[in-house]
């Protein structure tokens, strides 16, 4: 992955290697090089806040609100508050 990161990038995602070391890799290759996560992050804060904003001109919903919240982003980009609220879930996909 080293020499063409580019062109190799999909056949890593695409196979679901058992390899951590190449996980590791891709995942500092795409922390690091492509900033993807960072984008990404970004795109998920600003969305949150037309949400927020949309919720607030109708008046509010303090449900909708609280749900909204737990699905916010964390600034430091780890974790899921949402498996943080929910004991016994840590590591899986809600």
């Amino acid at each position: 992955m080293q020499s063409t990161p580019d062109k190799s990038l999909p056949d890593v995602l695409q196979k679901r290697t058992p390899s951590v070391s190449l996980k590791s890799h891709t995942v500092s290759y795409l922390r690091h090089q492509t900033r993807s996560f960072d984008y990404t992050r970004d795109v998920l804060v600003e969305l949150l806040r037309q949400i927020e904003a949309e919720v607030a001109s109708l008046g509010g919903n303090e449900a909708l609100e609280a749900i909204l919240g737990a699905l916010g982003v964390p600034e430091d980009g780890v974790g899921s508050p949402v498996l943080e609220m929910r004991p016994g879930l840590e590591g899986n996909l809600i």
